[in-house]
């Protein structure tokens, strides 16, 4: 295997954290203030992750795409919808997968310009990968564009969603929610609130602890067998409750694991997702040496 190292251009900057606090739909809990903080921490994502293009499979073509969907989004930026819609169908033709996040913005420019065959087209190809409806009603300007379009996606909704769910392994299907389910069983207490966040059994984090260890063997063979679960291998729906758990431990050796630098550089992973999930990492563990490790 051959690692090949050169520079590339940064994927995300200031412009990108102010465009998705702007124009990505409510599919992200990302506040203002936390674009402001992820901000700080983009220099060093760039060092860590696209100041070098990791080729190690023959055929990964995502550099061209993050680059292509970063022009995009800067155009957006300065609403410039025309040349924002062209790097959107460019960077598109160039993979086997577009994520969800960029089609569900490469519908917003369709929409803003008034281009009714493309905001569909892009929408149900997000459906197909796992975008939910509860997403698109959260965008009320998507929801309420056309109340054609809006009817006729409640009406194939099931379609959408059959297609999606027929794409996965049963096997691997079964593994993942056997993951996830194993993940809450001692957690849901806490994040219902049932158990006080101070108040937490010991016996009970004990046991937590060894099913994260348990999930993170598990994932290992997913990782050998299938690759990395992100949302190209396992979709929108899975892929950020399959991520928590990969990134239950706390440390920042998860952060520039192999598997998942690789996964971001063959599209497996989006950069966005890891950018800020790497911020509320360095923001609430890394900096704060007062965090209780609470689950």
């Amino acid at each position: 295997m051959t690692l090949c190292f050169k520079e590339t251009k940064s994927i995300i900057d200031h412009n990108t954290c102010r465009l998705l606090g702007k124009f990505i739909p409510q599919q992200s809990t990302t506040t203002p203030k936390r674009m402001q903080l992820a901000g700080k921490h983009i220099g060093l994502l760039s060092v860590m992750c696209f100041s070098f293009t990791l080729c190690i499979c023959q055929d990964c073509k995502y550099e061209d795409y993050y680059n292509n969907i970063y022009q995009a989004e800067n155009f957006i930026f300065e609403d410039r919808m025309p040349e924002a819609q062209l790097y959107y169908k460019v960077a598109f033709s160039k993979v086997d997968y577009v994520f969800v996040k960029d089609l569900v913005n490469a519908a917003i420019c369709s929409m803003r310009l008034e281009n009714d065959f493309l905001f569909l087209e892009y929408l149900e190809k997000a459906f197909m990968q796992g975008w939910d409806l509860k997403s698109f009603k959260n965008n009320h300007q998507m929801y309420h564009y056309n109340d054609s379009i809006t009817t006729l996606i409640h009406n194939n909704f099931v379609k959408y969603h059959n297609a999606y769910e027929s794409r996965f392994d049963p096997a691997l299907s079964n593994e993942i929610r056997e993951i996830i389910k194993r993940d809450q069983k001692y957690r849901k207490p806490f994040l219902l609130g049932i158990i006080p966040r101070f108040s937490y059994p010991k016996s009970r984090i004990r046991k937590m602890h060894s099913a994260d260890n348990i999930n993170r063997i598990k994932m290992d063979s997913i990782i050998k067998d299938y690759g990395f679960p992100g949302e190209k291998l396992i979709g929108y729906c899975y892929e950020s409750k399959m991520i928590n758990i990969f990134f239950h431990h706390n440390s920042e050796q998860f952060y520039t694991d192999s598997s998942l630098i690789h996964a971001i550089h063959c599209g497996f992973y989006s950069p966005f997702a890891y950018a800020i999930r790497y911020d509320y990492h360095h923001t609430n563990y890394v900096q704060n040496t007062n965090n209780d490790k609470s689950p």
